[in-house]
């Protein structure tokens, strides 16, 4: 089962049946679910792929949120910390001095802002996969026939 509000899946207790189920693009008047399209559909391999299209356009979101936590953690930091140790590390009375703890603290700035870009660099990456899994998904969901129910097999 995958339990999302957006893209997911449950097969019904005692059957090869499943619900899928996607967001509505525009308003669906004709869903007693507000916001979500839903469907009661047969086990096939175009139900297991958009299983899988689904299963992997959460992960991509939940990456695409780690990597955004990391890049604002990163840069929240570094603006804190090197915002608080920057005098202390490259003025020496009242001139700028670029020794040896001042030359760490460039290095250790830029290597924060090296971690930030490169967590945005991920963070847009997993936000066009999550977005290819989705109209993928979208597609597979369009693409699979309501079934009928039928009654659990013993």
């Amino acid at each position: 089962m995958l339990d999302s509000e957006v893209y997911g899946y449950c097969q019904i207790p005692g059957t090869d049946q499943y619900y899928i189920w996607i967001p509505c693009v525009e308003g669906c008047p004709d869903s007693p679910y507000y916001g979500t399209l839903i469907k009661r559909v047969d086990s096939s391999s175009v139900v297991q792929e958009f299983m899988t299209l689904a299963k992997e356009r959460d992960t991509a979101a939940s990456t695409q949120e780690d990597f955004m936590f990391t890049g604002v953690g990163a840069g929240l930091g570094e603006l804190i910390i090197g915002g608080l140790t920057f005098t202390a590390a490259c003025i020496v009375g009242t001139h700028f001095s670029f020794g040896t703890t001042c030359a760490v603290w460039f290095a250790t700035a830029g290597l924060s802002l090296g971690v930030v870009g490169y967590s945005a660099s991920r963070s847009v990456e997993e936000g066009k996969t999550m977005t290819s899994k989705q109209n993928a998904a979208r597609e597979r969901y369009d693409a699979i026939p309501e079934t009928t129910p039928r009654p659990p097999t013993p």
